[in-house]
């Protein structure tokens, strides 16, 4: 939810456009919902290039007092470079690392709101940091729950902006919607639901297709290799057949 009114909010830095980007993040949303996995490597490197141009960003700020346009493209571009290919190559600790400092900006800055508290960012990053880990070790779950609730919450609260407030100031219309604690409750009750659907079709493609952007290391649960591992792993001696002639 914390992430899908950010989402959401940071629409209003484009004003005149609001309509049109909802609609765009409504679609986006229900492909990460429904086909997260699927497009695992993807999403990663969307998310590496736009870390990546934040902190670009920030670090053109601190190190030049006031900052060029050129300073801020170079160091957006590389940062953005940078983290892209860390995230199509090296998925699984990208991805264990983008798990941590979002689950520890959301409880800092949204759960416990309280993001100028030094205590804040060290409970918020004491339980990122379990995220990440547990992240690193089952990255297959961890993503398809977490990309299932990430779609579903934005796609659901988009929808109910787009339907209740005409889109002129994406700010002002989130701040509407929560003012209705019914709706709210309502909403989140959807936005559970179609996560719930989103896990199960994730779950089912992940184990019946293969694709490049997927992580490498995790075949299909009925594939022949997966098969031969499980054989493997309870020592059955696989080797190579000979036939006679």
């Amino acid at each position: 939810m914390i992430a899908a009114l950010l989402s959401i909010q940071a629409t209003g830095n484009l004003a005149g456009l609001g309509t049109a980007l909802f609609v765009l993040l409504i679609l986006l949303a229900l492909v990460e919902c429904f086909f997260g996995y699927v497009l695992f490597r993807l999403d990663l490197a969307f998310v590496g290039l736009v870390g990546g141009a934040l902190l670009g960003t920030a670090i053109a700020s601190w190190l030049r007092a006031e900052p060029t346009g050129l300073d801020y493209f170079v160091a957006c571009f590389t940062c953005a470079i940078i983290s892209v290919l860390l995230a199509w190559f090296l998925y699984r600790v990208a991805f264990a690392i983008f798990a941590a400092g979002g689950v520890a900006a959301a409880i800092a800055v949204g759960v416990l709101g309280r993001a100028d508290s030094g205590g804040a960012w060290v409970f918020g990053g004491v339980v990122g940091l379990a995220v990440g880990i547990y992240a690193l070790i089952y990255t297959r779950a961890v993503f398809i729950v977490l990309s299932s609730l990430s779609g579903a919450f934005k796609a659901v609260f988009a929808t109910a902006v787009l339907i209740i407030d005409p889109i002129e100031d994406p700010q002002v219309s989130v701040q509407a919607l929560l003012a209705q604690q019914w709706l709210v409750v309502m909403l989140i009750a959807i936005s559970m639901a179609l996560a719930g659907a989103g896990i199960y079709v994730q779950v089912k493609l992940s184990r019946s297709i293969r694709l490049v952007l997927m992580p490498q290391d995790q075949l299909p649960a009925g594939s022949r290799s997966a098969r031969g591992r499980k054989r493997s792993r309870r020592g059955t001696r696989i080797g190579p057949r000979f036939t006679r002639i």
